[in-house]
């Protein structure tokens, strides 16, 4: 099987290929998604939001394939889940 291509810096519509919520004190803290760009299949790494909602959808509901947003700024990959 051929090695996906991966970027450090994604920009653009993407889609969950697996995700993790981390828990601190018993409550999420963040989510870190591995995902694929929409435009050509590029995986990328990105964290979400701290956003207690979006979070709690993580958690509450199955993400895999979710489709969102994903945009680097200052070193930092931030991937949001439409709504």
């Amino acid at each position: 099987m051929p090695t996906p291509r991966f970027t450090e810096t994604p920009q653009g519509e993407a889609r969950i290929e697996t995700y993790t919520v981390v828990h601190e004190q018993g409550a999420p803290s963040r989510g870190i998604v591995i995902g694929r760009l929409n435009l050509d299949d590029t995986r990328f790494i990105a964290n979400t939001l701290n956003d207690p909602e979006t979070l709690a959808t993580m958690v509450e509901k199955e993400m895999l394939g979710a489709v969102g947003q994903v945009v680097s700024e200052d070193g930092k990959n931030t991937f949001t889940p439409t709504r």
